[in-house]
């Protein structure tokens, strides 16, 4: 099985595609070179991929915990410098009921990709 891969792509997704195939061409020298990943549904080209990573939180650009009600509990923090399960933790140890969330900005706004299940594992939206 492959590891875990995500991907960051220009349209604002995060996608897990540890279970789809790499494709590859060649350049103009025949050398062959990574074109992208699909899975005979879906297919992703290396022109539409920002980012690569093994995990979701490098992928994405601000951490958000929502309260209850749906407020947001303080603005959003750029993922920088700090890791997401210490931000959750931060609010679990102070007793705030709160879900938190990992999020990336793009011209339509913010956009929710993922949050931190009972488990404490991250998962896709």
């Amino acid at each position: 099985m492959k590891g875990m891969k995500y991907i960051r792509t220009k349209d604002g997704k995060i996608i897990d595609v540890s279970e789809m195939d790499e494709y590859e061409t060649e350049d103009d020298k025949g050398n062959r070179v990574f074109d992208g990943f699909g899975n005979g549904k879906v297919y992703f080209p290396v022109e539409d991929i920002l980012k690569q990573s093994d995990k979701i939180e490098e992928l994405s650009d601000c951490f958000i915990a929502v309260d209850k009600n749906g407020c947001l509990c303080e603005a959003p923090m750029v993922a920088r410098g700090r890791s997401f399960k210490s931000f959750c933790n931060y609010y679990k140890a102070n007793h705030m009921n709160v879900e938190c969330y990992l999020a990336i900005l793009t011209d339509k706004g913010l956009i929710f990709v993922a949050k931190m299940n009972e488990e404490w594992k991250v998962e896709l939206l």
